[in-house]
């Protein structure tokens, strides 16, 4: 099993961002997925408003971890017609 990088993290995060119709996405955008990093690990946030707040999104855990569900996510919004 590979190794899961943070250049990964950011691939599928990007996707992950344009599949929620993000254009710009940035620490004050609202609706923008970003990657939290903290305690070692790292976690799938949400931009909540331009003050920066967020929402997480299964808390911290390891790179794989936050890959598997950003790949969870992507796929359930392809399932419901999300842009490509």
């Amino acid at each position: 099993m590979r190794s899961i990088t943070k250049d990964d993290l950011t691939q599928a995060l990007k996707l992950l961002n344009r599949l929620s119709g993000i254009a710009q996405p940035g620490h004050d955008t609202p609706g923008s997925w970003q990657i939290g990093w903290a305690y070692g690990g790292c976690q799938l946030e949400r931009v909540a408003n331009t003050g920066g707040g967020v929402y997480s999104f299964g808390g911290y855990g390891t790179k794989r971890e936050t890959l598997s569900r950003m790949h969870a996510m992507m796929d359930g919004a392809r399932q419901i017609g999300a842009p490509q």
